[in-house]
C-alpha cells in the first residue's frame, strides 16, 4: 500500500502541472509555457484549441 502513495503523489503533481497554466508560471519560463502545456495536453488526450 504506501508505493500507491509513493507512486500517486508524483503522478498527481505531473497531472496538476500539465493541466493547470498557473501552476507552471513559476517553473518554466513564460516563453515555453505554452508549448510544455500544449504537449502534455495532448499527450493525455485531452483538446486544448
Amino acid at each position: 500500500m504506501p508505493w500507491a502513495v509513493f507512486a500517486g503523489l508524483p503522478m498527481l503533481l505531473a497531472i496538476t502541472l500539465l493541466l493547470s497554466e498557473q501552476s507552471v508560471t513559476a517553473l518554466i519560463a513564460q516563453a515555453y509555457l505554452n508549448e510544455f502545456v500544449q504537449n502534455g495536453r495532448h499527450s493525455l488526450g485531452i483538446s486544448c484549441h
